[in-house]
């Protein structure tokens, strides 16, 4: 039993307790919510045409085209083919590389480029896996002196992207 002098001091403390439950119980239902969710991402496939169609390459010169992959670019790679037609071989010479790699390739030296083709060729295909980065599509006809080439090429850029 309590006595009549100390019954403000028991109603107080438990006043007290009271609010430091309610203070627990409010916090607690604040933490346990969950955050909210991030929208959810998906992958999805996409492709951009780099070349389509026939196009004329002079004796002596190259065609070159410069495509950009982005890191937020997945699984990308430039995929196509082509067939040349002209002079007494109806050939060229196609190689996928980077800017340094590619400039030496041109120029007849050594250089480690992403693909190319196994000397002069009619036709020819590529499904080549491409990381971030600056690539060029070359399609050449520096070893010929004296005859114009039409190559019909096509080759696009595949990737996956969150959305």
């Amino acid at each position: 039993m309590t006595s009549v002098g100390n019954q403000p001091a028991a109603l107080k403390q438990f006043a007290v307790s009271l609010c430091l439950l309610a203070l627990l119980a409010m916090g607690e239902a604040c933490t346990s919510q969950s955050a909210p969710t991030p929208p959810e991402s998906r992958l999805v496939a996409k492709s951009q045409t780099i070349v389509n169609g026939a196009i004329q390459i002079e004796a002596g010169k190259s065609a070159s085209y410069r495509l950009d992959v982005l890191p937020d670019m997945l699984q990308a790679s430039i995929k196509g083919s082509f067939t040349a037609s002209g002079g007494s071989g109806n050939d060229v010479q196609v190689a996928i590389g980077d800017e340094m790699n590619i400039t030496n390739w041109m120029n007849g030296h050594q250089a480690s480029v992403l693909w190319e083709t196994p000397g002069q060729l009619t036709t020819g295909a590529f499904d080549v896996k491409l990381k971030p980065g600056t690539y060029f599509l070359v399609i050449s006809n520096r070893f010929s002196l004296l005859s114009d080439k039409s190559v019909t090429v096509e080759a696009s850029l595949s990737y996956s992207q969150n959305e």
